[in-house]
């Protein structure tokens, strides 16, 4: 099995069909709707020293911990892959260097996390891809997914354990949004399938959904997305969506509520329950 068998296989509605009937669709949507439940209420991990407090076992610990040090070995790379001084709006070639980079390093972790060759091709294709198109120089939500089903391909292979979703959700997703927003930046990387006044944020989505989950049943106001300026920086820390939109505002010179048509949604609607 090479990584040319894993290609494209939706490129229609009739692909698209198969697709939602699918046992890997309705693997990802179990996924999602599971950790809904799991975050409510909770807040951001910030370090290791916190999860040890939660109780892991050292195994988990250890997976987790080892994934941690690959995000800060990636981040490392940007350090010393510097931008080009070229001047395209979008698109800093020096991108495909880090990536090259990338590809690389997590060819080598997803080799440590299992022996058999099929499974460790799967497991970096999905990586590879969370940090967007080497082609294209882009990012979008469906890199952002990828991270996901890398996750849920770690707990196939028993090297993250289901039970510790939560964690995932908390600990890793947040060093990864970070990793991948300074790549946005640092490469000027073109947003993949922008939805214009219809997305707060070019790039990611899945922050927000993880973010308003984690709101569910608490007192944080809907009405704090049109104030995020003024939001105290400890509960903003805590929180992916407010996070998220924090990041927004400071890449984006519109005021947010006439930007984003989703904005204004929510504010009317509230987090999701």
């Amino acid at each position: 099995m090479d990584e040319e068998y894993l290609t494209k296989k939706i490129n229609s509605k009739t692909d698209m069909a198969k697709w939602l009937e699918s046992p890997a669709y309705k693997e990802l949507f179990n996924y999602l709707k599971d950790v809904k439940q799991s975050i409510k209420g909770q807040d951001i991990v910030h370090n290791l020293a916190s999860l040890k407090t939660d109780a892991l076992p050292d195994a988990d610990l250890n997976a987790f911990a080892s994934v941690a040090e690959l995000f800060a070995t990636l981040n490392s790379l940007i350090d010393e892959t510097e931008p080009l001084q070229s001047t395209p709006r979008y698109g800093n070639e020096a991108y495909r260097t880090w990536y090259d980079k990338m590809s690389a390093a997590t060819l080598l972790f997803t080799q440590k996390t299992h022996s058999q060759k099929p499974h460790t091709l799967q497991c970096h294709h999905f990586l590879k891809e969370s940090f967007g198109s080497r082609t294209l120089i882009a990012y979008g939500t469906g890199h952002e997914m990828s991270i996901i089903i890398f996750f849920i391909l770690l707990e196939k292979i028993s090297f993250f354990s289901r039970s510790h979703r939560k964690t995932q959700l908390l600990f890793l997703f947040p060093l990864y949004l970070t990793l991948v927003q300074r790549l946005q930046c640092v490469y000027r990387l073109e947003p993949a399938g922008s939805v214009g006044v219809w997305g707060v944020d070019d790039f990611q989505f899945l922050s927000f959904y993880f973010g308003a989950c984690q709101m569910v049943d608490t007192t944080v106001p809907t009405s704090i997305i049109y104030n995020i300026n003024n939001v105290d920086t400890t509960l903003i820390a805590s929180n992916l969506f407010l996070r998220s939109l924090k990041f927004v505002t400071r890449v984006k010179k519109r005021m947010l509520g006439n930007a984003c048509t989703f904005v204004t949604l929510f504010g009317q609607r509230g987090f999701v329950g």
